[in-house]
């Protein structure tokens, strides 16, 4: 494998804690209303670090890589979140009858 293919690889394999940990946190802050419990992001952060650490092979370099993939991820979420809260689900008025 070339260098160039394995720099590309190893960048979509940070791709996915931070997209993915994004779109986790915009679903958490939906679907938990205002008061989001940070426990859960962080539940969340775990998964998505953990599961990015072991798809990508990097456990088998070294399991410090665990704590970047999570900590990537746990920015993410919140930032989801944060994000999720500043911009809320916009609400189409109910229809009038007569109106």
């Amino acid at each position: 494998m070339s260098d160039f293919a394995r720099v590309g690889r190893r960048a979509v394999a940070e791709l996915f804690p931070v997209g993915i940990g994004f779109f986790a946190g915009v679903l958490v802050s939906r679907a938990a209303g205002a008061s989001t419990p940070w426990g859960l992001c962080g539940l969340c952060a775990l998964v998505i670090g953990l599961s990015a650490t072991v798809l990508s092979g990097e456990w088998l370099q070294s399991w410090l890589f665990l704590l970047i993939d999570v900590s990537e991820a746990f920015v993410m979420v919140a930032l989801g979140d944060i994000v999720a809260r500043r911009f809320p689900a916009s609400r189409r008025p109910k229809d009038t009858v007569g109106g």
